[in-house]
């Protein structure tokens, strides 16, 4: 599996592709504020679904955001489930 992310201007995307290169699921987000990423949607195609590629999604955004240092949070259904069901693993990274 491999990641692949674009930042373009205060919007980031995140691609999952499996090991033959096909795009197999994607997460976007928003720079609401200035430091702050909002999770919209976390997409699964539909063949690759219950093989936990959307968390493997919400675990890459959240490392993109430690490691730049912002805070997050989520509109989109999936990852606000997963931050409750995470939540020591993401409370150091929520936005208030």
């Amino acid at each position: 599996m491999e990641f692949k992310s674009e930042l373009i201007k205060d919007r980031l995307e995140i691609d999952l592709y499996d090991d033959n290169g096909k795009k197999v699921g994607y997460i976007l987000g928003a720079f609401n504020k200035k430091d702050v990423l909002t999770i919209e949607h976390t997409v699964v195609d539909q063949l690759n679904r219950g093989k936990g590629y959307a968390a493997m999604l919400v675990k890459e955004a959240l490392k993109y955001v430690k490691d730049n240092r912002y805070k997050v949070n989520a509109t989109c259904s999936y990852a606000y489930k997963y931050f409750q069901r995470n939540s020591e693993e993401v409370k150091d990274l929520l936005a208030e």
